[in-house]
């Protein structure tokens, strides 16, 4: 009688942790995701500023110095610079999403600086 009762007690328990396991799983998976598409929206925002402050510097340079062959120059140098830091970022995002188990993909998107094009990569969340 008494072995009855403590095997139904353990499954009991058996189950019932069971059950909290993977409500729990569910809870952490679904806190990764919110996590994930607050950094997303965080970085986004941050590269749509540098690109707004690249747009305004180039476009101030050649207000004050004219179109011409140094100017250009010098935009493609601010584009570069744009490029590479707006690529660190998102890869940084990336990075930190996929330890959390999440995939985030870049979408390529031109931007013009200066008159020339800018190509960024903005960051969207694809799964979990």
């Amino acid at each position: 009688m008494k072995k009855r009762l403590y095997t139904s007690v353990l499954a009991a328990i058996l189950i019932l942790s069971l059950f909290t396991s993977v409500a729990y799983a569910e809870t952490v998976t679904n806190s990764n995701v919110e996590i994930v598409q607050r950094m997303v929206e965080e970085t986004n925002a941050s590269i749509a500023q540098d690109v707004a402050i690249a747009q305004d510097v180039a476009d101030r340079i050649i207000a004050i110095f004219g179109d011409n062959f140094i100017t250009r120059y010098i935009v493609a140098r601010i584009i570069d610079s744009l490029e590479a830091k707006t690529n660190a970022k998102a890869h940084a995002t990336m990075q930190a999403a996929a330890e959390l188990g999440i995939e985030v993909r870049c979408e390529i998107e031109v931007f013009i600086v200066g008159g020339q094009k800018a190509y960024i990569d903005p960051l969207y969340v694809i799964s979990d």
